[in-house]
């Protein structure tokens, strides 16, 4: 709990003069589709494999779980938000701009390991990643003693990291899926 609150006062330190950060950080941890489907669909495999088993089964248990994923997606979101606004990277997908379907799928799946500096460079996405990880690892304290912080920081990591790959593709090729799902605005 004292992990969460200072996480908090740290991205409400964002406020001021990056108002644009902190409202990409509250869209993205409180009211994205993605903070619902973060907690929810990972709580549901493990209810589904009773993992850990300790927590039993039931809505207790399930109840449990979600609380548990929700609380890692928070850390995860205020560790990659905060640390992209002390290193000054971007925390949005942007669109790559460019013409072919491989060069745009390419660029779609880089971006989940690079990014950009408010300067325009590109660099390894240090945020991203520890934020993912780094949430996976204090997030084990809520497993039992048994969960070793490395190795389910690397899964749950890994795992989000795979998510945002597929979710990158998706922006990317937003456009020619509404074309072809013929959704209109």
């Amino acid at each position: 709990m004292k992990i969460t609150i200072a996480l908090l006062l740290f991205t409400a330190s964002l406020r001021g003069e990056q108002s644009g950060r902190w409202h990409n950080y509250s869209r993205d941890a409180f009211l994205s589709p993605g903070a619902f489907f973060a907690s929810v669909l990972p709580a549901a495999n493990e209810q589904w494999t009773n993992r850990p088993p300790e927590y039993g089964q039931g809505w207790d248990a399930f109840g449990e779980r979600v609380g548990r994923r929700a609380a890692q997606y928070q850390l995860q979101m205020a560790l990659f938000h905060g640390s992209a606004a002390a290193l000054r990277t971007e925390t949005k997908y942007r669109e790559c701009g460019c013409a072919g379907a491989w060069r745009r799928l390419g660029y779609a799946l880089s971006r989940t390991a690079l990014t950009r500096t408010d300067a325009g460079q590109t660099v390894l996405n240090t945020p991203l990643l520890g934020g993912y990880l780094g949430g996976g690892m204090i997030a084990t304290s809520w497993y039992p003693d048994r969960y070793s912080p490395w190795r389910e920081g690397l899964r749950t990591g890994g795992t989000q990291l795979g998510g945002r790959a597929a979710l990158n593709l998706v922006r990317e090729f937003a456009p020619e899926l509404k074309r072809m799902l013929r959704i209109r605005r």
